[in-house]
């Protein structure tokens, strides 16, 4: 119920703006080609994933792979459409509703775990528990979640920190909604329950007009996540030292003024005919739920949606095609509704088929509270969106210095072809101081005999030269050839050790194609990270914090009790490498980048531990763990071992891989050599047939 990997399919494009609610959402397929094997044909892919706004959309594709050239067209089967759902005003105040439980509550400390979102830890007696504040464009929300990752560089944001030293030790006296039917949340702090109000930290949900302000009790700003000054707002202005005031009142009536069948009706269908009247092209109809969104304050298209859903009427029904029954089963579900909203019952579901959520119950995956059900969603969309913006940007700098480098490889190669050229060009030289005698002025070209092989050859001559400044000219020529081989033979090498360095980052992308779990979060990072410490590419500007980062967080485990079962003696149980195990029960760690790689090899292998790599192509180190069982791994343990060392490669897709197999006393790490990259002494070959046996 409401696992992580339930919300990675969810997702698609939505435009958010500051009545994004009020206008029709962009609803688009997700394109999600399963892994099916139809012959000799496998395809894999993931979902697709955009972060972006419909008018800057980007499509992140798996890719398709064949491993033969007879092959016959896999086709996915097609799937449901699936949304990106914003925060309205419903879901709000069953979130708010929810929090009532945190109030009282002591603040113990605020940390900013990303650019757009802070976590205060709350205190009640019985427990502990992080609120969550995101002003994020695509996923503006506020609840109780999970204890945020520490040692992010945003911890060391001066918004946070400010946010921190104001709040921490005073007390939650109260959350509400301060007006009526808008997506605004108030929360008031004070040193002590039923004392003088001394902060109100102020939660706007509105798309991208989403922000989070600290006011103190004369309405003056303090803090202001997303400063809005005149050349963006000609309405408010959001500053630090200037007054807040809530947003302009949205259009619509309140829904509580019409509690009569008829005259809500007669309300709707005015509403449409004016909007009708007021098109740019005159039109005669229009659908039932897009009148509702108009004509009442507080209904989003997702919830006039839901309530035509629960009635057993289609989402694009028009008014003339409403019945008097229809109007009284919508009605009926409209008052429900506000129902919910005055109690405060509300019940959290998803719907496993399309990816959209409901606090009116009316999905068929139920969760145990509105928090947790909007903590999981938002928060996998969140890592998604991160994961995918990370993925491209390294994706981008990889492809980049894998073509700088091929070029300077080969510029380098056909150098030292031409250094190679040494010894020949002296040989001229003497063959023409030997013949002098029979130069003759103005001759292009002089017939000597070789006198290695007895043969006549023909040597060119400048016909404005004398022989001796020819060959004075071919000695030099030579002598600067050998300083070539000398000079470029290193950088060759050097150039060549970078691209395979890259090719490798390469191939560890191509591993992280989607987001399955927080591993493979953590290992692009760690990618992002050692490409930025080698200088390949540009550190944000705020990277210079990650060091008061790191200590921040280092603090903070150091508060927190030692999990039993930690790992601290190398033997990779608690690392974030893939793992599996063999048929007899060995364990197989799998490297998902260079920092893995470079820790399975060095640290996690021991003398007797056997270490895989594909041969010739840029993978995955492998490790197969003998964890001290006195016996050796069967043919069928190595078996296994190296066909996931085959599938985590760049010849994952052939059929028939040659991988290396070694003891990990046998792999040296040269000094200096780039992450990632060893020297393996003594080695076999198994030739296997790559298969991901970590699925399994």
């Amino acid at each position: 119920m409401g696992s992580m990997a339930a919300f990675r399919n969810a997702i698609a494009l939505y435009s958010p703006g500051a009545a994004a609610w009020r206008r029709w959402p962009l609803r688009v397929p997700i394109i999600n080609i399963r892994c099916e094997s139809v012959g000799k044909a496998s395809v894999f892919t993931g979902p697709f994933v955009s972060s972006q706004p419909h008018a800057k959309r980007r499509l992140h594709c798996g890719r398709i792979a064949c491993a033969s050239s007879s092959v016959e067209t896999a086709v996915a089967p097609p799937q449901p459409k699936r949304i990106r759902q914003a925060l309205d005003f419903t879901c709000l105040a069953a979130s708010v509703s929810a929090l009532k439980t945190w109030v009282p509550s002591r603040v113990d400390e605020v940390v900013q775990w990303s650019h757009s979102c802070v976590a205060l830890r709350l205190t009640i007696p019985d427990s502990q528990g992080w609120l969550h504040f995101s002003w994020d464009p695509l996923g503006a929300r506020v609840c109780i979640g999970k204890a945020p990752e520490r040692g992010k560089i945003s911890e060391a944001f001066s918004f946070g920190e400010r946010l921190h030293a104001n709040l921490r030790g005073l007390i939650l006296m109260d959350v509400d909604l301060p007006a009526s039917f808008e997506r605004v949340v108030q929360f008031k702090f004070g040193k002590r329950l039923g004392g003088e109000l001394e902060y109100s930290l102020w939660c706007e949900v509105m798309g991208k007009y989403s922000n989070l302000l600290l006011v103190d009790s004369s309405s003056t700003i303090l803090l202001c996540a997303r400063q809005v000054g005149s050349k963006l707002s000609s309405l408010r202005l959001l500053q630090d030292g200037g007054q807040y005031v809530l947003p302009p009142e949205q259009n619509g009536l309140s829904p509580n003024a019409y509690n009569r069948l008829e005259q809500w009706v007669d309300v709707v269908k005015q509403t449409s005919q004016m909007m009708m009247e007021s098109a740019k092209t005159p039109k005669t109809d229009m659908p039932v739920a897009s009148a509702i969104v108009r004509s009442f304050q507080g209904v989003s298209p997702y919830l006039a949606n839901e309530l035509l859903e629960k009635c057993n009427i289609q989402q694009n029904t028009l008014i003339s095609e409403m019945e008097p029954e229809k109007w009284q089963l919508v009605f009926d579900q409209f008052s429900n509704w506000l129902t919910a909203i005055d109690s405060g019952n509300f019940t959290a579901s998803l719907c496993s088929a399309t990816g959209r959520y409901s606090v009116l119950g009316s999905f068929d995956q139920p969760f145990d509270g509105v928090h947790h059900l909007l903590d999981e969603y938002y928060g996998s969309i969140g890592e998604g969106d991160e994961f995918s913006r990370l993925h491209q940007q390294l994706r981008s700098c990889v492809n980049q210095n894998l073509k700088k480098l091929q070029k300077k490889v080969n510029q380098l190669e056909k150098a030292v072809v031409e250094s190679e050229k040494a010894a020949q060009t002296q040989k001229q030289a003497d063959l023409i101081m030997a013949n002098v005698h029979k130069w003759e002025r103005g001759a292009t070209e002089m017939e000597v005999e070789d006198w290695e092989t007895g043969a006549s050859i023909k040597i060119k001559l400048d016909p404005l030269k004398t022989a001796v400044e020819v060959a004075q000219g071919l000695y030099k020529k030579g002598k600067k050839q050998k300083r070539g081989v000398n000079a470029v033979a290193p950088l060759l090498d050097l150039s060549k050790g970078e691209l395979t360095y890259f090719q490798e980052v390469e191939e560890s992308l191509n591993q992280l194609q989607k987001l399955d779990d927080g591993d493979d979060m953590k290992a692009i990072e760690e990618i992002k990270d050692e490409l930025i410490s080698l200088k390949y590419m540009k550190p944000p500007p705020e990277y210079s914090l990650a060091s008061k980062a790191a200590s921040k967080a280092k603090k903070a485990k150091q508060r927190q009790k030692q999990k039993p079962g930690g790992n601290s003696n190398g033997d990779g149980s608690s690392e974030g490498f893939r793992a599996c195990v063999s048929p007899n029960g060995f364990r197989v760690l799998v490297g998902r980048n260079s920092r893995q790689n470079d820790q399975l090899s060095k640290e996690v292998a021991k003398n007797d531990d056997l270490w895989f790599h594909a041969r010739g192509v840029p993978g995955s180190h492998v490790v197969l763990k003998l964890d001290g069982k006195g016996e050796a791994p069967s043919k069928e343990d190595v078996q296994f071992a190296a066909e996931v060392a085959a599938w985590f490669s760049k010849a994952k897709d052939a059929g028939k891989v040659g991988v290396i197999k070694a003891f990990g006393k046998d792999v040296i790490k040269p000094k200096g050599a780039k992450p990632g990259l060893v020297l393996v002494s003594k080695e076999e070959v198994v030739l296997v047939k790559p298969r991901n046996n970590t699925a399994q």
